[in-house]
């Protein structure tokens, strides 16, 4: 009963871990050369703003799909 009672917070937690990572590959292929100057800056914002756009931009789509 043990995995019963964590398997919803697992999944959360991993569909989470998806959409972060999936959002940062996105960022590489589209948006490189501010990802690598985010990364050589050591400015963290830059990464965030793009990341939050990028997500609501796919729940917008997503949305308007529905």
């Amino acid at each position: 009963m043990e995995l019963g009672r964590i398997s919803l917070p697992l999944t959360i937690a991993g569909l989470a871990t998806l959409a972060v990572a999936s959002t940062l590959i996105w960022l590489l292929l589209y948006e490189p050369v501010a990802l690598a100057g985010a990364v050589n800056d050591g400015d963290i914002t830059v990464v965030a703003q793009a990341i939050g756009t990028a997500l609501v931009k796919t729940l917008a789509a997503l949305v308007r799909y529905l």
